[in-house]
């Protein structure tokens, strides 16, 4: 490879000293854009991958988010280092699904996370790619699914490894939990800010988040998604996930979803998937809600195995958890299986369940499109339109 070294010292001499970048920007139709790109890799539960490149493009060409996502490239990564390929034929594809704004990078360029669905070298989705596969199955269904998720999460000191405040306490453990959840004060609130900030930054980047509160274990937190079809709500869960543990490098800490984070007399983490169908919120009844639960049993085994990695060590039936080896439902009961919430209750059978099977490292793809099979399962046995 040959420099032109000569001609590139003219070029940079001849540039005046007195450059506004500004106001280039706005003479320039030419402008940089900085891509976060985002994919799971192929690990048994699943990790969240990112590189980012820096794109140029003419900001006249573009008028709309669609007319971005078709500038925005397929790229390449080494499968061999993300368990999806072999070292002699490592290339796998990134192919961009969808595009958020970047409000963590504040300054300077503009910046977007790019979720991406991974190929194979020869273009067609990877064995790993769960997204492709749901996608698919939502394109055969029209019962008008949405789910919604309440994910669980612990803060972790990434020097102690033990969640954040813990180590304040005599033997680096605090007061058994029982005024942790929704509590108040620094006494029994640890890493606030960072729940705050997280879901701000997913609302503004446009992954709606409702609700969070402190959960029962010191340090740990959860938060709402808000309901959609299956692969949004799953896209969103993903990179809301993201997006927090991207904010919590600035901290030193980092986030467990590890499903049991602490051993002991603690509870674990969950991710419970609120779902329902358009008949569940039009045409159902307590009767049928409670026939649905009953008959979600059958599928219990497939359920858990698709649930989330170590599972095990959270759905022990107590914790407010029921056991991974029995399957239950109730009404308004929190340590069953599946759960009938007040709300569908008071509106007589109209409304949505609750699965808090779900372990706070689940894969929403996995997880929603064995619901969607189950329920069209037991709503074909029932004869049950939309």
């Amino acid at each position: 490879m040959s420099c032109d070294c000569d001609n590139n010292e003219r070029n940079f001499s001849d540039m005046p000293d007195n450059i506004n970048q500004e106001e280039m920007n706005q003479q320039s139709p030419i402008v940089p854009l900085r891509l976060e790109y985002v994919w799971l890799d192929g690990s048994d539960s699943k990790n969240m991958r990112s590189k980012v490149k820096y794109s140029m493009v003419d900001k006249r060409e573009i008028k709309s988010i669609d007319d971005m996502m078709n500038k925005i490239p397929e790229w390449s990564f080494d499968g061999s280092s993300t368990k999806q390929s072999k070292t002699k034929k490592s290339d796998c594809l990134l192919k961009p699904v969808k595009i958020f704004p970047n409000f963590i990078e504040r300054a300077g360029t503009p910046s977007f996370f790019v979720l991406c669905e991974v190929l194979d070298s020869d273009g067609n989705p990877h064995e790993t790619n769960t997204r492709a596969k749901l996608n698919e199955l939502m394109n055969k269904d029209d019962s008008g699914f949405i789910f919604a998720v309440e994910q669980e999460y612990v803060i972790l000191d990434n020097f102690t490894k033990k969640p954040i405040g813990w180590t304040s306490y005599e033997e680096d453990t605090p007061e058994p939990q029982g005024e942790y959840y929704c509590g108040v004060g620094s006494n029994r609130v640890q890493g606030r800010e960072i729940a705050e900030i997280h879901a701000q930054t997913c609302n503004m980047s446009g992954i709606n988040v409702e609700g969070t509160n402190a959960e029962v274990l010191l340090s740990q937190w959860e938060y709402q998604t808000s309901p959609k079809s299956a692969v949004e709500a799953a896209d969103d869960l993903w990179l809301s996930r993201y997006i927090l543990q991207r904010l919590s490098e600035k901290s030193n800490t980092y986030i467990s979803f590890d499903p049991k984070p602490i051993e002991g007399d603690w509870n674990g983490s969950g991710a419970h998937i609120n779902f329902s169908t358009e008949h569940m919120r039009s045409n159902s009844d307590m009767d049928y809600m409670r026939q649905l639960c009953s008959s979600m049993e059958e599928y219990h085994t497939d359920a858990i195995s698709v649930y989330g990695s170590d599972n095990e060590k959270r759905l022990t039936g107590v914790h407010e958890t029921s056991s991974i080896d029995t399957f239950s439902w109730g009404e308004m009961d929190r340590e069953a299986s599946i759960r009938i919430p007040i709300h569908t209750i008071n509106n007589s059978g109209l409304g949505y369940l609750e699965d808090r099977r779900p372990s706070a490292n689940v894969d929403p793809y996995q997880a929603f499109a064995h619901l969607m099979t189950c329920v069209n399962k037991i709503d074909k046995e029932m004869l049950v339109t939309s």
